[in-house]
């Protein structure tokens, strides 16, 4: 099962690295094998339109991929988690191209 959570954000690719970061360190459980979350890349035009259709004028995204089969039932938590650390306002996260509230 493939399950990606696409995460644009309103922070340079610095910024969005350095928060993933700590957030993996703060939830080891979660981002150690459950979920692994890639770098940050810097959008390309597809993606700002993405983003602008949710109000969101993003300079960076990146990816939160379900490592663990056995996990399917953390994405929200690992999407309102991603959310949270971003500050909601900041950043839009979806799924198959929909907006998890």
């Amino acid at each position: 099962m493939s399950i990606d959570l696409s995460c644009y954000v309103d922070a340079s690719t610095v910024d969005v690295d350095a928060t993933l970061m700590s957030l993996s360190k703060a939830h080891p459980e979660i981002f150690s094998r459950k979920f692994l979350l890639s770098t940050a890349g810097e959008v390309n035009s597809i993606h700002k339109e993405i983003a602008l259709e949710y109000g969101l004028h993003a300079k960076s995204y990146f990816l939160a991929t379900l490592n663990d089969n056995n996990s399917p039932g953390l994405v929200l938590q690992v999407a309102n988690l991603i959310k949270k650390t971003f500050d909601e306002g900041k950043i839009i996260v979806l799924h198959g191209n929909e907006h998890l509230m």
